[in-house]
């Protein structure tokens, strides 16, 4: 079984199968040559390709799915600063008009003596 399964990567191995709504051979590789590699496999070989390929699908699947996860997160993380941002923002304005008004009191203060 190894020996066959290492056959039928061979053979294809440097081809590339047609992604769903590509055209065979529309990247610049021969279809023709992938289409007669494919027809003279055996159906067992062909349903170990497919079920590569399903697993592989699958396992992309996931990592899309955490990979959104992560993203979401980012922009919950990214709007949560934004956030703290003009509230500190808006502390920090506060802040300069205290001590504005701080100085002109001791100015005021200052002028009287």
């Amino acid at each position: 079984m190894q020996n066959k399964q290492s056959n039928w990567k061979e053979s294809l191995q440097g081809l590339r199968l047609p992604a769903s709504r590509k055209k065979a051979g529309a990247d610049g590789d021969s279809g023709e040559n992938r289409d007669s590699v494919l027809k003279g496999m055996k159906r067992d070989e062909l349903l170990e390709i497919l079920v590569e390929v399903y697993r592989e699908n699958e396992n992309l699947k996931e990592k899309l799915s955490e990979t959104e996860k992560l993203l979401e997160e980012y922009k919950t993380l990214l709007a949560r600063s934004g956030a703290s941002a003009g509230g500190l923002e808006e502390r920090l304005s506060g802040l300069e008009e205290s001590q504005r008004e701080q100085l002109e009191l001791l100015r005021h203060l200052a002028a009287q003596k």
